[in-house]
């Protein structure tokens, strides 16, 4: 006898409920997780050329939560690891939270930003 597997239930604002298992929602997270991949990536290019060889900051996403809204914005929230190079002023592994609405881009499957906030994890 097969047994079904259990699902995990997403509620999304305004009451909607979707499952884990939803193609378009998979489709709509691996967009976002793109996203952010190429914001990291563009991070670390960015503080590399800053840092002139003196060795450059690391950025890493985690802990990502994408909730669509009615309106075709999704809503993020992620914790951003900021790990910073030997001989910096401040260095060390730094977390912060981003809070982020992006909004659908031009070419399909691809995402603008339209609002950041970034708290301090130890502030949140």
């Amino acid at each position: 006898m097969e047994e079904e597997a259990d699902e995990m239930t997403i509620e999304m604002l305004g009451g909607t409920r979707t499952t884990a298992a939803d193609p378009a929602f998979a489709a709509l997270y691996g967009q976002v997780q793109r996203f952010y991949d190429r914001q990291m990536r563009l991070f670390d290019a960015e503080e590399a050329q800053r840092a002139a060889g003196d060795g450059a900051a690391r950025h890493w996403i985690g802990m990502l939560d994408a909730r669509p809204q009615p309106d075709g914005t999704v809503h993020t929230r992620c914790s951003a690891l900021v790990s910073t190079p030997r001989g910096a002023a401040r260095k060390g592994l730094h977390v912060r939270v981003l809070e982020d609405v992006l909004a659908p881009a031009a070419e399909p499957g691809d995402w603008t930003l339209l609002h950041r906030t970034v708290t301090r994890d130890d502030t949140v």
